[in-house]
């Protein structure tokens, strides 16, 4: 921290587990971010890919999936819990909890994404039909045999992505394990081979991030509150706390006014900021060229670099 006795610039990352578990306030709008283009564009390539790879019937795709569905039968009943998480049951029942929860913004998300993600799903599988189960030599223990893409897949990958910028870090890092579950359980219940899992979770990428292409999402920055707490923690007694017009990459500036009436400048580095998030840094690096923007670092470098 440096300044005068009148101004003072402070940089502190900022923690925002004093906020609500779900929904991280966010200091500004919606935001359109390059990373979700590349993400939709990714994630339609791979489906593509995808889909060429499961047309072609070769043997790695069939002893990849052959290793998760020869497991015990004694996993079934977890398996169909973690595959009901694909579903669009699941996306109606998170939809309503969103909707009483007042959520509006991402109820939307999810709504759009979920059922998005299941309709153009059940549209493929129409159109690609069935795998030859029995020729595959596989267990089928949930529906008619493995098609492209996995539904389940799809739509849990698409519920992750769009409501990802709404979660804070921990439980995104929750929600990642449970697309992963979903994913390995329409192997092992099989209803995708490996081809069609990861056709799904390419489509749900790609469903996910066309939503935020289109409505922006949360930025994930820390919020007025949070960086006044942050400033208290500190020992500073905040009077009165704004955003201000300075602009800091990847930060939140605030400018506060404190009860001795010294006025302080404030960049904030929040925890679940999107734009602080390795694949958003590299896609900003490969998109522009803005000199003193590593995309290696922590919050504690940064807030270095800045001081």
């Amino acid at each position: 921290m440096a300044g005068s006795t009148s101004a003072t610039e402070a940089s502190l990352p900022a923690d925002t587990s004093s906020e609500p578990v779900a929904l991280p306030v966010d200091a500004g709008g919606p935001e359109r971010r390059p990373g979700d283009i590349g993400r939709l564009i990714l994630g339609g390539l791979g489906v593509v890919l995808a889909g060429l790879w499961a047309q072609t019937g070769n043997n790695v795709d069939a002893n990849l999936f052959k290793a998760i569905n020869d497991l015990p039968n004694a996993f079934e009943g977890i398996a169909n819990l973690f595959a009901a998480l694909g579903s669009i049951w699941f996306v109606i029942a998170l939809v309503v909890v969103l909707l009483l929860a007042r959520w509006f913004p991402a109820a939307r998300d999810a709504t759009i994404a979920g059922a998005g993600a299941w309709l153009i799903s059940i549209g493929l599988n129409d159109l690609f039909g069935h795998h030859s189960a029995s020729s595959l030599g596989i267990t089928v223990r949930s529906g008619s045999g493995p098609s492209f893409p996995a539904a389940t897949a799809a739509v849990a990958a698409a519920l992750f992505i769009s409501l990802s910028p709404y979660l804070i870090r921990p439980l995104r890092r929750a929600a990642m394990l449970v697309v992963l579950l979903v994913a390995l359980s329409a192997m092992y219940l099989g209803t995708g081979l490996t081809s069609d899992v990861l056709g799904g979770l390419f489509l749900g990428l790609a469903v996910g991030a066309a939503v935020h292409v289109a409505f922006g999402a949360p930025g994930g920055r820390p919020s007025t509150s949070q960086i006044r707490d942050a400033l208290g923690e500190l020992g500073f007694a905040v009077a009165t706390i704004d955003v201000s017009e300075i602009d800091v990459p990847r930060s939140t500036v605030m400018d506060a006014e404190l009860t001795s009436g010294a006025r302080v400048r404030v960049i904030a580095f929040g925890r679940d900021q999107r734009d602080g998030q390795f694949a958003a840094k590299v896609a900003h690096k490969l998109l522009y060229k803005d000199p003193g923007l590593p995309v290696f670092g922590s919050r504690i470098q940064q807030v270095e670099h800045v001081a």
